[in-house]
């Protein structure tokens, strides 16, 4: 009898658990419905676009040209390297001479050995462009691995726009948007080829990866949770000038190892929100190990922990689901040295209803993304890599399933975590605001190097 109430009550709270987390992603779906972009902005509003580089990322160039070729929005990219002989320069250097007006390249002085490397560099940067006389009046943040449309920008200060900012019916303006990562599962084929900025070879940049899947699922199901607890992104975002200047964010930088998910902390202090940008995604294909993917969760996970006040639900949310399956899998072996057969089937088919939910979601999100997409104008775009072959449903379910073990694992280490590297630089964790960068050297080109260890 106890066995069959404790099945019931697993059947109870996965039920209860996928509803909950269905609405959240009904509400996703339907915000990220893209604005149609018809109103070009005002040539006076002009915005900063900062980039912090350390080593060359394998579409780095395609990268840059892409932000490069943004329509619409009177723009400057600035170009952050901690090194004149980072191996980024000479992609940088690739860079057609008829874009040279558009964008700077800074070197960063290291003069603190307080705060991340990127968070130094944005930090300076930032504080150099706000005594210019003729200041921008928006500052954009962007990554060197992840590829933009031509609208990106455009679509990501959107809500922020004087002509928003008046028509809305909220008593306090937006101060801040994000856009989203979205990972691609498989590889896709090239329309065009970029020039070579890495070792990586062309088969490698083609092969299946299950680390790569594990990331897709983990990122895909981070999604409506970022919206929901207006998480910003460091590779997609922007801020009103005068926000950043007055919030504090910039000094917190200073002493910061992660710059992005503080963001809503400080823009919500000064009185503004954080919206997201609908359906601005930007997209990105690396292969790597499932150990891999495994710290870069970690890492996500721990800016979180770190720098915002909503980690506690996704702890729980990921505490949960791992107590949910171990239950589970304890009442299935219980169940079956009883002989309790009626119980077994129960928990078993409980647990592949919640499989069956979770591709349900993850059709819902991968249609809402792939929609959004399409509406954006990529140049050079690519060709959709979902085939539909036998294979791929393999190593979808496959990564599906193990995603689900990787992410509280994932969120443990996150907890437990107090020195992380990035990129060949080690920094200590005394707390959130109290970062000590243990070493320094220019970053040196390394063909065994996992891109993936980028914050």
């Amino acid at each position: 009898m106890i066995l069959k109430l404790l099945a019931l009550n697993v059947v109870v709270m996965l039920g209860v658990f996928a509803l909950v987390q269905a609405i959240i992603v009904a509400i996703y779906c339907r915000y990220m419905r893209p604005v149609l972009a018809t109103k070009p902005w005002h040539s006076s509003d002009s915005c900063a676009v900062l980039m912090a580089l350390r080593g060359a990322d394998p579409h780095l160039y395609r990268t840059l040209l892409a932000h490069l070729q943004q329509r619409d929005v009177a723009f400057h990219l600035h170009l952050i390297v901690d090194s004149a002989n980072d191996p980024a320069v000479a992609v940088i250097r690739q860079l057609p001479t008829d874009l040279a007006h558009r964008w700077t390249m800074h070197v960063l002085e290291i003069d603190s050995d307080h705060c991340s490397l990127k968070c130094l560099a944005l930090a300076q940067v930032a504080r150099r462009l706000l005594l210019e006389a003729g200041r921008p009046k928006f500052f954009a943040f962007a990554d060197g691995d992840g590829l933009v449309s031509q609208d990106w920008l455009w679509r990501l200060l959107e809500p922020m726009a004087p002509w928003n900012q008046e028509s809305s019916s909220m008593t306090t303006t937006v101060g801040a948007t994000t856009g989203h990562r979205w990972y691609r599962c498989f590889p896709a084929k090239e329309l065009s080829s970029p020039p070579v900025t890495t070792a990586e070879s062309a088969d490698e940049r083609s092969q299946i990866s299950l680390g790569a899947i594990v990331r897709y699922f983990w990122n895909l199901g981070s999604l409506p949770q970022m919206h929901l607890y207006r998480v910003v992104w460091g590779g997609s975002w922007a801020i009103r000038a005068d926000v950043l200047e007055h919030c504090g964010l910039l000094e917190s930088w200073q002493k910061a190892l992660f710059e992005d998910t503080q963001v809503r902390t400080f823009v919500e202090a000064a009185g503004h929100r954080v919206a997201t940008a609908p359906g601005v995604l930007v997209q990105s294909y690396e292969p790597l190990r499932v150990a891999s993917a495994t710290r870069w969760i970690s890492r996500q996970l721990l800016d979180m922990r770190l720098y915002h006040p909503s980690f506690r639900w996704t702890a729980f949310h990921a505490g949960f689901l791992a107590l949910l399956h171990a239950c589970i899998l304890g009442i299935a072996i219980w169940a079956s040295l009883l002989q309790d057969w009626w119980s077994l089937g129960v928990v078993i088919m409980s647990l592949m209803g919640y499989q069956l939910f979770y591709l349900i979601v993850w059709r819902n999100i991968e249609r809402t993304a792939q929609h959004c997409l399409s509406q954006l104008s990529f140049e050079q775009p690519i060709q959709r890599e979902t085939s539909g072959s036998a294979a791929h449903v393999f190593w979808a379910a496959t990564g599906l399933l193990l995603t689900q073990v990787v992410y509280p694992f994932a969120t443990v280490r996150a907890i437990l975590t107090r020195t992380v590297a990035w990129r060949g630089i080690h920094y200590r964790i005394d707390s959130p605001m109290q970062i000590k960068r243990l070493n320094y050297e220019p970053f040196q080109t390394d063909p065994t190097e996992t891109r993936s260890d980028s914050l």
